[in-house]
């Protein structure tokens, strides 16, 4: 019964595979029929049929046909020009990479839904070590013991350019999409754009790189595998090792244990590249550190991210507090922990900027309009916009131009005595009422300003002591960085 169902995953599989590629085929001639032509794909065409033609005669054993076939491949390829053989070239050329693309997708699908093998886990090869006769305490201390160090090495020999590996992987997440059950009609016309658009991005990027590169191209595409893969795997494989240790010998695998450490050759080797150097060799040690502190940083970022908790146990807290207290004697930089500050944001901005208010303005708590009547204004004179304004604390409700100029504070001194002669009875009480309130509203605006003013106070309730904790470490493993590259 098992047999079959294998048997019936596979052919699913496989049809599945065989989609794809005739997909990735016939966005491939969509992407050279407007890039190159119809003249060109029609040679494409032909080659192709006479290629596999011949393959299918040599499968069948028609050996002298085939010999055939192969001539006139040959005679045709002679007579096409250098531009139209370097374009069928390369058209083959992804075309193998769209199909190995597709095949490696398929191949982890299909592993996917087999059953994994327990042989290869760790639990089951401690398991047998334990049924064997091995005590636990000596396979704990073993496995603790045991160093594997994995040496990396360069590879100028490396012929797809980083930036088409990632195309590559790209493709084939869209592929792996693409099996989704619940995609709807939409969802995949999307998904058919995205594809031809990286398929279209691949043919017009060049695959060649037109420049030998330096031992320090070579350090940083052996770092990207660091970044790219081993950065996850290792942990990933780690975290099994301790969790199959804890179930057979009760204790997990401690935090200071390395099995598995790193070595590298890259920017080293100078008895084997001519062209390394002492320049070349701290160069490559300065971002190999760079990238092992941006790896670093990005696990801080994201365990800060996520440890949003308040309560903690005593020493933690302590640990914050002191932060915290140290923080608050260096201006306050322990507002970036917990939320943003105006006193970090203008302390960034350089040793230039101008430092933040320590008191209020003179005047600042006075009325906008209070000095009108005694002193000049140094600010020009304001029209008052249209005759349609009527001011609403006239009893008639009509309003000549003095009046509106008074009702608006103009700090003429004429028109001023005008209006406290003329309208002495019905505009004073008014006016005064109107003072008030301007009054009120500055000292609601001086308070505010005063808060602004004032550090934040942090309450103990309210800090999250992880990220408090986390901060520091990042500072400290930045300022690390900054003095070395110094």
């Amino acid at each position: 019964m098992t047999d079959v169902t294998d048997d019936i995953a596979e052919e699913i599989s496989f049809q599945g595979f065989e989609d794809d590629c005739r997909l990735l085929g016939n966005l491939l001639n969509d992407v050279l029929q407007r890039e190159v032509g119809p003249h060109f794909m029609e040679k494409l065409e032909k080659t192709k049929v006479l290629a596999q033609s011949a393959c299918t005669m040599r499968m069948a054993g028609i050996e002298d046909t085939a010999e055939l076939v192969e001539k006139q491949m040959a005679a045709e390829l002679s007579n096409m020009s250098l531009e139209d053989a370097l374009s069928l070239a390369r058209a083959f050329s992804h075309y193998l990479n769209l199909t190995g693309i597709a095949e490696t997708h398929h191949s982890r699908v299909t592993k996917a839904r087999r059953p994994a093998k327990l042989s290869k886990s760790c639990d089951d090869t401690f398991n047998q070590l334990v049924h064997g006769g091995v005590s636990p305490d000596e396979l704990y201390d073993t496995v603790c013991k045991q160093v594997v160090e994995i040496v990396l090495t360069a590879h100028p020999t490396q012929i797809n350019r980083r930036t088409l590996q990632y195309k590559h992987i790209r493709i084939a997440h869209l592929l792996e999409y693409n099996d989704r059950p619940d995609l709807g009609h939409e969802d995949r016309e999307m998904l058919i754009e995205d594809l031809m658009r990286e398929i279209a991005s691949i043919w017009q990027t060049d695959e060649l790189r037109r420049h030998q590169p330096t031992p320090v191209d070579e350090a940083r595409a052996g770092l990207n595998i660091v970044e790219q893969s081993l950065w996850r795997a290792v942990p990933h494989y780690l975290r099994r090792v301790s969790n199959a240790l804890k179930k057979h010998t009760g204790r997990p695998l401690p935090l200071t244990c390395t099995p598995i450490k790193f070595g590298s050759w890259m920017g080293g080797d100078r008895d084997g590249n001519p062209n390394v150097t002492a320049k070349v060799t701290r160069s490559v040690t300065l971002l190999s550190r760079w990238m092992a502190v941006d790896l670093y940083i990005r696990e801080v970022d994201s365990l800060r991210f996520e440890l949003s908790m308040n309560q903690c146990n005593a020493k933690l807290s302590r640990m914050a507090h002191e932060i915290l207290g140290k923080a608050d004697l260096t201006e306050g930089r322990h507002d970036g922990w917990n939320q943003p500050s105006p006193q970090n944001y203008i302390k960034n901005l350089g040793h230039h900027s101008l430092p933040f208010p320590t008191q209020l303005p003179t005047g600042a708590d006075q009325p906008s309009c209070s000095d009108c009547n005694n002193v000049e204004s140094q600010y020009p004179r304001l029209d008052v916009p249209g005759t349609e304004f009527m001011p609403l604390n006239r009893q008639d409700g009509k309003a000549s131009s003095r009046d509106r100029e008074s009702s608006h504070c103009e700090v003429s001194k004429e028109t001023h005595e005008e209006n406290n002669t003329s309208n002495s009875g019905s505009f004073g009480s008014n006016q005064l009422l109107e003072n008030r309130k301007l009054f009120a509203e500055s000292n609601v605006g001086r308070a505010s300003f005063r808060e602004l003013l004032e550090p934040i106070s942090f309450q103990s309730p309210g800090i999250a002591p992880y990220r408090v904790v986390f901060g520091d470490v990042k500072e400290k493993v930045l300022l690390e960085l900054f003095q070395t590259c110094d």
